[in-house]
């Protein structure tokens, strides 16, 4: 186990995502598992300034800053906790730390900066790698999860135009409820809500890519503790 004074700041935005995750559930988690929550701020999608929020964080020692937004958000926030010198050992962003966006803006400064996933081209899934490749080689650009998300949407539609046999949109959507495959994300079975759950790792840029760090049983890197 990491070390840390188990003091937490939560930085979020106010669209969807960052009031269910930054709003709710990591405050709940916060608690259950004994950290405490110092800092809990919410900011508009649009928000480029944080510093009043940063220095709080810094002032109350949060050890653990989690922060929810959007790929310019966390840029900026990730360049305004380093200017304000704070050094907090734990940065997550989620949603915005993903994309290779992130990392190109920030260089240096993105090292070490954990995310939550669901794909990787190392996973044991046939067509991982491949398609990893395949989309590097053809746009040169670097991927990112979301290229699998989208070829495995693509995929489970054809299967099921294919299983139904019709464009009707009750046939069609009937068909895709019933799939049970193994994609490119893996297994992919709809439950009574309607959802395909996906199992989540921990990334972390390391060295201007992203390394998976956690689960250990699939890590391709060890964890970079604290942040640089």
């Amino acid at each position: 186990m990491v070390a840390t004074n188990r003091n937490v700041a939560i930085l979020h935005d106010n669209g969807p995502d960052g009031q269910v995750v930054g709003g709710q559930l990591w405050p709940a988690l916060a608690k259950k598992y004994g950290f405490n929550v110092v800092v809990s701020a919410s900011f508009p999608v649009d928000n480029a300034q944080f510093t009043s929020i940063i220095a709080d964080a810094k002032a109350k020692s949060a050890d653990i800053v989690l922060v929810d937004a959007i790929t310019p958000q966390a840029v900026s926030i990730r360049k305004q906790i380093a200017s304000a010198g704070y050094h907090p050992k734990v940065l997550v962003i989620e949603k915005g730390a993903e994309p290779a966006q992130f990392g190109a803006s920030l260089g240096a400064l993105a090292e070490g900066v954990l995310v939550g996933g669901y794909w990787d081209p190392s996973f044991p899934y046939a067509g991982a790698k491949e398609l990893m490749a395949a989309f590097e080689g053809e746009t040169h650009e670097p991927g990112s999860q979301h290229i699998a998300d989208s070829y495995a949407a693509a995929k489970v539609l054809i299967a099921a135009l294919g299983a139904a046999g019709s464009i009707e949109p009750g046939a069609l959507n009937t068909a895709i409820g019933r799939t049970d495959a193994t994609f490119v994300v893996g297994p992919v079975k709809f439950d009574g809500q309607h959802f395909a759950r996906l199992p989540i790792v921990e990334v972390q840029w390391q060295t201007n890519k992203t390394v998976v760090v956690w689960p250990v049983r699939v890590a391709t890197g060890k964890l970079l503790f604290p942040l640089p």
